[in-house]
């Protein structure tokens, strides 16, 4: 009975934790479970300090040098502002994309729960936007001039959630006859995608059900914080529009184990047949490593395209 009684508890506790939560952005359904099923480094070496001096200003300065030898930086620096604004930019450069630039400005409480956004990537249009959570809805949308324009809106309340996103891009309409002229009134080609999302989660876990690419990918998620040592997560989908072997159903599932405090491990597999293995161990109260491995176990060869990574953050 005792045990009975702390069980609800519990789950009185995780309702009322996320009643209070402001509702999720649509980008940001399924954060637990993308978290930790991405990537880490697999791909590359990676160096990250993040300096935080006893001012306003905190910075974060990232070195990443891929298995091509290209080598990315980023720079974030983050400035808090009175009544709990914020300003933040993030700055990076690789040999692809020379500069690519993102600014913020959260409100804080001069309009809480209200964010607005600026990208820009070397001297391409800029993207314009805004983001407002609320704890019964969330809306945001952003905007590149006579490119193309999303919106998206999530309504919840005591841990579920469910919201739709619409993605219209404009495109320059072909012409196969020369003599017409598109510079004077250049026709515009409409494409429209619409996402959808519905869900439930809880403090230790969730689970999510979603529709892509105009309802013809089908998929659901789940995550869940087993014990405090154990979490594991499981993505499926299946896309309508694929042909031949290409038509199963896709599915990835992954298990983390906490050996302690300062280290874990963490094993993904996915029906692609891709293996990912990554140990992250804290060195000290500044420095944490992860080393983390991609392997094709469908062909064991040298050239099976696998991959070896590692990441050192400093003041973490």
């Amino acid at each position: 009975a005792t045990k009975d009684k702390a069980t609800r508890g519990t789950i009185t506790m995780e309702t009322a934790a996320a009643a209070a939560a402001p509702v999720p952005l649509f980008a940001d359904f399924d954060q637990a479970l993308r978290s930790f099923m991405a990537d880490e480094g697999t791909d590359s070496a990676k160096i990250e300090a993040r300096l935080t001096p006893a001012t306003p200003l905190a910075t974060t300065l990232s070195l990443r040098r891929r298995h091509d030898g290209s080598v990315v930086g980023m720079l974030s620096p983050k400035l808090l502002l009175p009544n709990k604004s914020q300003l933040a930019v993030d700055l990076s450069t690789d040999p692809e994309k020379v500069i690519q630039g993102k600014v913020s400005l959260l409100a804080g409480n001069y309009l809480p729960g209200l964010k607005f956004l600026l990208e820009s990537q070397n001297k391409a249009t800029p993207k314009v936007g805004f983001e407002y959570r609320h704890s019964l809805f969330s809306f945001n949308t952003s905007m590149i001039w006579q490119r193309c324009t999303a919106a998206a809106f999530v309504v919840g309340h005591k841990g579920f959630s469910c919201g739709a996103n619409v993605l219209v891009h404009h495109k320059p309409e072909e012409h196969a006859d020369d003599s017409v002229d598109t510079c004077i009134v250049p026709a515009k080609k409409i494409d429209l995608d619409v996402e959808a999302r519905i869900g439930y989660a809880m403090p230790t876990w969730s689970i999510t059900s979603y529709l892509n690419k105009m309802g013809k990918v089908v998929g659901a998620t789940f995550y869940n914080r087993v014990t405090e040592q154990v979490t594991v997560g499981v993505d499926g989908s299946f896309d309508t529009t694929k042909a031949g072997e290409e038509h199963n159903p896709k599915l990835e599932v992954g298990v983390g184990y906490k050996l302690n405090e300062n280290a874990c491990m963490k094993a993904k597999f996915n029906t692609d047949c891709r293996l990912g293995l990554s140990y992250s161990q804290r060195l000290n109260e500044f420095a944490r490593l992860t080393v983390a491995a991609n392997a094709n176990a469908s062909d064991r060869s040298p050239s099976g395209n696998h991959t070896l990574g590692f990441s050192l953050i400093l003041n973490d």
